[in-house]
């Protein structure tokens, strides 16, 4: 029999709740780490539909998985999906509704062919054009991060603005190619609104595609949207266009995403946009926008949370917190107290993958988080190496890529310092990765054997950079590196403030010990 008893929240929580039940506002929940946001969020959603059975609601949340889990969660009424699941639909409805025939869903060389139509053809054999190969990467990146930042390519007086901008804020090396870059866009932009049967949609369209072609969305009554803090400026638009009411969930402390393409102060940036277009009449119920803490962390210990205040001062531990332990220990000494269950976790990834293989060596049963980094080394791998190349031969050429890439990329007027610093990581990856392997395609092998994407450390040794770490505990982690936290090679104001909030991220992981390594 389901119990019928009733939850009682934290002050916080409550004030929540009500507000959610019987408040008309928008809401942003201010929730900081380990504080029950998406228990709260469940819970309000519940308590919604007891008091108005009819509303529909739905919930956003960052990845699939994510949405798998709290589709289990949440009451039966309320639909659990991820951003571009509900974007998928709103183009499938105009499909419908319009007579549109749609092409492959997730074809990820949409903006490649385009170009190819265009005359940017690479080629094969003996007429492989790597030049053209090296510029269709680069337009790549550019019209991804145009889609996801929503950049204005059809006003001419607004594009030249936000061009710069946007080139400049994400530090994207043109390669001297600025002038065919800022000329082409807009037209592949273009020819991006198309999507029929030999075009497609790939992963940007499924959110912007909406927006850019203005499709009719139908608005659900309420949408809770998970991780608002990493939402990029499509995400924004398309959340706003859904909903009669929203319910924007996030910790604007761990915002980190913002080099693949997030907004840095998404969270401020909605609060902003909401009030604007209430005051312009776009919402019929919502007349105001109420920003509500949740403070009190159920996780972290009350040492950790003290270093933590350091950077977010209004973070609190419960009453009753455990107080927890903070210790310093150098690097030999963590191979005598890493477990089983243990995470450990870098600023960046090539120290994981030393610590990884040594760990092996000793028996201990090791992974590493990040299926995404996993398929970047394989893929450079095979762009320098061929099938005979031998692993000493591998180790001169990703040595001899890394001084051709560096030199380029510090050739550019703009700023390079992020792109230099995650390539010497990955080659640095890659090495450690080729001890001990006769052949590139042992090293491949390992690579694949040694790297998952899970939700929880499980019984064996977990590594992982504090940006995949996010959503991890552990009731014992081990930070390498610790003065990499701010890293020196963030230069602008938005990269510098989100150090900071990396190196909360990684202060909060741990239930009980956090070890500062090195």
């Amino acid at each position: 029999m389901e119990s019928t008893m009733k939850i009682v929240g934290s002050p916080e929580q409550e004030a929540f709740w009500d507000e959610i039940v019987n408040g008309k506002a928008h809401l942003i929940l201010q929730a900081r780490a380990g504080t029950g946001k998406t228990f709260s969020c469940i819970e309000g959603s519940k308590r919604l539909l007891e008091e108005h059975p009819e509303m529909v609601i739905k919930m956003v949340a960052y990845n699939k998985s994510i949405a798998t889990e709290l589709q289990t969660k949440v009451p039966e009424q309320v639909e659990a999906q991820t951003m571009h699941s509900l974007g998928l639909a709103v183009i499938k409805q105009h499909a419908y509704r319009t007579g549109t025939k749609f092409g492959k869903i997730g074809n990820n060389w949409k903006t490649k062919n385009i170009l190819e139509g265009m005359g940017y053809k690479v080629g094969k054999g003996r007429d492989f054009k790597k030049d053209v190969l090296a510029f269709v990467q680069i337009m790549e990146k550019v019209v991804s991060l145009a889609k996801n930042t929503m950049l204005d390519f059809e006003s001419w007086i607004r594009y030249k603005k936000e061009f710069d901008a946007m080139i400049a804020h994400y530090g994207i090396h043109l390669n001297g190619k600025e002038e065919e870059v800022y000329h082409l866009l807009p037209e592949v932009l273009e020819k991006s609104k198309e999507f029929g049967p030999g075009i497609g949609i790939d992963f940007d369209d499924m959110i912007w595609l909406p927006i850019v072609l203005n499709m009719r969305i139908h608005q659900v009554d309420v949408l809770f949207v998970d991780e608002a803090q990493d939402l990029n400026r499509s995400r924004q638009e398309l959340a706003i266009r859904s909903a009669g009411r929203l319910v924007l969930v996030g910790d604007d402390r761990q915002a980190i995403y913002g080099f693949t393409g997030a907004d840095a102060q998404s969270m401020e940036n909605m609060e902003r946009e909401l009030r604007k277009r209430i005051a312009y009449g776009d919402f019929e119920l919502p007349q105001s926008v109420r920003i509500m803490p949740l403070t009190v962390s159920r996780r972290c210990p009350k040492s950790h949370v003290e270093l933590a205040k350091d950077i977010v001062p209004d973070f609190k531990a419960m009453d009753d917190a455990k107080e927890g332990a903070i210790d310093t220990i150098a690097h030999d000494v963590l191979f005598d107290q890493v477990q089983k269950g243990d995470l450990i976790i870098c600023r960046m990834n090539a120290p994981l993958m030393g610590v990884a293989l040594r760990l092996l060596q000793e028996g201990l049963p090791v992974n590493i988080q990040g299926r995404d980094f996993q398929r970047g080394l394989i893929s450079m791998i095979k762009k320098i190496a061929g099938k005979k190349t031998t692993v000493e031969e591998l180790h001169l050429k990703v040595e001899q890529y890394l001084d051709r890439e560096t030199a380029r990329l510090l050739a550019q007027n703009r700023p390079t310092e992020t792109q230099v610093e995650l390539l010497k990581d990955q080659v640095s990856c890659i090495q450690y990765l080729c001890e001990g392997q006769t052949t590139v395609d042992d090293v491949i092998e390992r690579i694949k054997s040694l790297f998952v994407d899970v939700e929880t450390v499980g019984d064996v040794v977990l590594l992982s950079s504090v940006h995949r770490a996010k959503g991890l505990e552990a009731e014992t982690v081990f930070i390498l590196e610790p003065s990499k936290m701010p890293h020196p090679m963030a230069k602008m104001d938005w990269e510098k403030h989100q150090e900071m909030n990396i190196k909360y991220v990684a202060i909060t992981r741990s239930l009980n010990r956090l070890v500062m390594v090195g």
